[in-house]
């Protein structure tokens, strides 16, 4: 079960940008996640981790079809 104690925490900005939108949001506390929290940082800041991830937001959100129907991302496939 996940603990919330040591978990890292997120700030989510929803602003309006014309006729569109724009999401702008800050991760932080990565050091409650413990031992090695460097690399998760490290991770979430490659092109592996938040651009890859809200890139496959988007497509989702947009209907984009892509990686088997919209299956969830599962690296064990």
């Amino acid at each position: 079960m996940p603990d919330p104690e040591k978990a890292s925490d997120i700030y989510i900005h929803f602003l309006e940008k014309g006729e569109s939108g724009l999401l702008k949001f800050t991760h932080f506390n990565f050091e409650n996640h413990g031992e090695g929290f460097e690399n998760y940082c490290k991770t979430m800041d490659s092109e592996m981790g938040w651009d890859y991830i809200l890139k496959r937001f988007k497509e989702y959100c947009e209907g984009i079809k892509s990686n088997n129907n919209h299956q969830p991302y599962n690296k064990r496939q």
